[in-house]
């Protein structure tokens, strides 16, 4: 006698869907597919570099220990049965994570009647407001001050402020705020 065996692609039938993360904290996605035979699930994820990194998983499940920010990212799970095509599906994970604020420089000496900038990098998600304030007023743009924000990497913005044209009233403490 002589058998013959009728294969079914696979399809994805679920997955965990998009997931938010707190730093520190674990998760596990998840990815379940169907099809004859039953199909092995394979786990990537992009790069920044737009690259395709094999994560070198093969089961339904991606477990993130600990998590960092570089776990944030998208991740792919493709389902392989030997019945082309391949089912794929695709998981967005976002990293939550409390501001954390940077000066690049914790002191600024300046003559009277000159320009200074003061500057401070925050990095969280979400982003948050972020502000200068001095004496317990918040600097706004105008005349004195002129404010920037410019997005500086991943999760991080520079916030500066451009003291125009020095008094002695500007010497004193100025405080970045998240």
């Amino acid at each position: 006698f002589r058998s013959l065996t009728i294969t079914q692609a696979p399809t994805i039938a679920s997955t965990s869907g998009n997931t938010q993360i707190q730093l520190g904290s674990d998760v596990t996605l998840s990815c379940n597919a169907t099809g004859v035979p039953q199909p092995t699930i394979y786990w990537y994820k992009s790069t920044a570099a737009g690259e395709t990194e094999d994560l070198g998983v093969q089961d339904c499940r991606y477990q993130i220990r600990n998590a960092t920010t570089s776990d944030a990212g998208k991740y792919e799970c493709i389902a392989d049965n030997g019945t082309p095509p391949t089912a794929k599906a695709q998981i967005i994970v976002e990293a939550l994570f409390a501001p954390s604020i940077t000066l690049p420089h914790d002191s600024h000496n300046q003559e009277l009647g000159k320009d200074t900038l003061i500057e401070c990098i925050v990095e969280s998600n979400p982003q948050g407001t972020i502000y200068w304030e001095k004496d317990g007023q918040r600097l706004e743009d105008g005349e004195k001050y002129q404010i920037f924000e410019w997005e500086v990497g991943s999760y991080k913005h520079n916030l500066a402020a451009r003291v125009k044209s020095l008094t002695s009233e500007d010497f004193g403490e100025y405080k970045c705020y998240a």
